[in-house]
Order: C-alpha cells, then structure tokens, then sequence
C-alpha cells in the first residue's frame, strides 16, 4: 500500500514547493525463525503390570448337615444334576429341610458322588469314640439314605482339631469314624458297603486358634459314593 501525505503550505512556497511522500516500503514477514531445539527422549521404564488377583471359585458340590437342615452348595454341571441331588436329599431329610445353593457351572466336574459334613456342636463326648445319644438320630439319617440307595457306598471321615497329640487325634478322628460304622452296620447296612478313614487334625476348615473354629474342626463327613448311578 502507498500512502501520499500532503502537508498546508505557505502561498509565497506553493509554487515552487510540492511534498510528496517516499513510496511506502512493503516488509513481508514470515513466521518468526527459531533456534532448533533437541529434548532428548524422556526415558523409557518398563511398565510393571501386578499380576491378577486370582479368579474366586466355587469348590465343587457338597453338602453341610447342621440343626436338622440339610444345606447344597457348590458347583454342578447342570440344573438336572442340582435337581437329583435335591430330590435325593429331600427323600432322606424332607423337602422342607434342603436348602439349594448350588451353583450352575457347565465347566464342573461330572457329580455322582454326595459329600455331606455333619457339623453339629455335640459328635462325641471330649476324647471318646463313644457316640453321644443325642447324635443317633442324624446316624439314623445317613442309614436310611443308604436303605433308599441300594446301589451306593459311604465312606465315614473323622476330623479333630489340633489340640492335643497328632498321633492320639489320629487315632480318636479313626476311632470315631468306626464307631459310626459299627452303628450303621448294626442297624442293617453291609459292612461292605461301610469304609471307615481318619484324619486327625490335618484337613481343618476354620482356625483352630478359636473355640468356635476347633468346634467346627471336630466333625464327621461322610461320602455317598456313587449316589446318582442309580
């Protein structure tokens, strides 16, 4: 762009003086040079990835015995799998007393078997093997489920807390177990069809470290082998 600047003159200059402005000068300009710059790459660090917390798992099926209610839990294969153990619980302790918990896994093991712990507070009097009367009746239990299911077998485990000497618990947990069996075969199951195991206090499932956890550590679990090939 040109610009013409005219100042006021005097009359006596006018005619001899005329005041034209310098053309204009024109200066393009680009962007602004700068200095290169180096930043050196900030340093890499491997990430550290924690591992993942393991996957929670439902363990496989069984069955707790407590207070006159029978209590199915864990994973089955499928919902008419859940619904014979069920029906076959009911026949045994009624309908009434089963509480089905099972899980619906398809990747569960195949389950013939029914594994059913009978926590209850009085088994057997303080080191004896001798039965307490009052846990006849949950025998008897156990007796009939064997007389409805011709085709199975059980296998009566008993279990002791850690109190005491390992190789005497060992001992009373087997002593226990017999005792059990020497009771459902006098009331008519064959002794073939009875196994007698003890374990003493090696398999806990609460902390010995508390009343209550040695309470649940004292316990029978017995195994309806083949239950469900009938």
């Amino acid at each position: 762009m040109t610009a013409t600047v005219t100042a006021p003159v005097t009359a006596a200059r006018e005619a001899s003086l005329t005041t034209t402005a310098a053309p204009s000068l024109t200066v393009t300009t680009g962007p602004t040079p700068t200095a290169p710059t180096t930043t050196a790459p900030a340093p890499t660090t491997a990430a550290v990835v924690a591992p993942a917390p393991p996957v929670p798992t439902t363990p496989t099926h069984g069955a707790v015995y407590s207070g006159g209610k029978l209590t199915l839990s864990g994973r089955v294969p499928d919902r008419a799998t859940a619904d014979a153990f069920v029906a076959k619980a009911g026949a045994v302790v009624g309908p009434a007393n089963v509480i089905d918990r099972y899980v619906i896994d398809p990747t569960a093991p195949p389950a013939r078997n029914g594994l059913v712990r009978v926590q209850e507070q009085i088994l057997f009097r303080t080191g004896s093997a001798d039965l307490d009367p009052q846990f006849r009746p949950t025998i008897d239990l156990a007796v009939l489920a064997l007389r409805l299911n011709t085709h199975a077998r059980m296998t009566v485990v008993g279990h002791t807390d850690s109190v005491g000497d390992p190789v005497a618990n060992q001992a009373l947990s087997l002593a226990r177990a017999r005792a059990v069996v020497a009771y459902m075969a006098a009331a008519g199951i064959g002794p073939a069809r009875l196994t007698a195991e003890g374990h003493g206090a090696d398999e806990p499932i609460a902390d010995n470290a508390t009343a209550d956890g040695r309470s649940a550590n004292r316990r029978i679990e017995v195994t309806f082998v083949g239950l469900l090939d009938g």
